[in-house]
């Protein structure tokens, strides 16, 4: 018992290698083990497929029934919300449908969970972002959800990120009448498989580098984008190594503003790039604009 009156462990704040009890002991563990003296509680035990097909299929009754709570404890956090959604919801209440309709936010629905339920007109709200367009899979799952809700009597309305923060007074007018409406489901930004075909084929160019960039939203591909980041010039490949012949880590840093380790690692990622471009060392399927925004990071 400390001086607090509160009781604390001997060993707090003790590791090997400041404690040799606490080394002692671990080493003795050790050689139980090895020698088998001691056994893992779990050793030899295995769960049968019996056993296993029938906890897989009461999960998946529990799922289908609402039953489960999957990721609930995430889902309940009202801090765990994205930005979108929390545009949203103080959207929602700049326009007092808190107070006209009963919301169930990140309401569990079978093994999905709902945005925004309005319970007593059975409407789903969703809010997407580009991370539901980006890939088919993304797309596919959406329409499979969707087609769930719409099974169990309930209606989607799905609004687009983009869309909602460029005008969200118009987007939540049409939501109103949506909601007042008989329709099943409507995308404020429908995206269809042609949709998602055509746009793996896009090329967007970078304006700085003429390079292309990963996507529509990006402004600059990563080389550039990390190069409008930096707060010092950098100097070329061979300008750093004739500088590193005369000079110590410490002033070449003083020169540009950074530290030792900062020279060090552009050195390292220099060397990366050039042993890719000579072909000596193709580690990954990756071109050189990706190690040049490695060095930037």
């Amino acid at each position: 018992m400390n001086r607090t009156g509160k009781c604390s462990s001997w060993n707090k704040g003790l590791t090997k290698e400041t404690n040799p009890s606490i080394l002692r002991s671990s080493e003795l563990l050790k050689k139980r083990f090895a020698d088998g003296e001691i056994t893992p509680w779990q050793k030899g035990k295995k769960i049968s497929d019996e056993v296993r097909k029938k906890i897989s299929e009461s999960m998946k009754k529990a799922h289908s029934e609402g039953r489960h709570r999957g990721w609930g404890f995430k889902n309940e956090d009202s801090n765990n919300r994205s930005y979108p959604e929390k545009f949203f919801i103080q959207l929602m209440t700049w326009h007092h449908l808190y107070e006209n309709h009963l919301i169930t936010e990140n309401k569990p629905f079978g093994k999905y969970f709902l945005d925004f339920a309005f319970e007593n007109e059975h409407v789903d709200v969703e809010i997407d972002g580009q991370q539901h367009k980006r890939t088919l899979e993304a797309i596919q799952h959406d329409e499979e959800r969707d087609e769930f809700v719409m099974a169990n009597g309930w209606r989607v309305y799905r609004i687009d990120w983009k869309i909602l923060k460029g005008n969200p007074k118009n987007e939540i007018e049409k939501f109103k009448v949506f909601l007042q409406s008989d329709e099943i489901q409507r995308y404020s930004l429908k995206l269809t498989f042609e949709d998602f075909q055509q746009k793996q084929k896009e090329v967007f160019i970078c304006p700085e580098c003429g390079e292309e960039k990963k996507s529509e939203d990006s402004k600059l591909c990563p080389s550039c984008f990390a190069k409008s980041r930096r707060k010092v010039e950098r100097p070329t490949n061979e300008e750093l190594e004739n500088l590193v012949k005369e000079l110590p880590m410490t002033k070449i840093g003083k020169m540009f503003g950074v530290s030792d380790n900062s020279i060090r690692k552009w050195l390292k990622v220099y060397k990366k790039i050039n042993e890719r471009v000579a072909g000596s060392n193709p580690v990954r399927d990756t071109n050189v604009l990706e190690y040049k925004w490695k060095m930037n990071q």
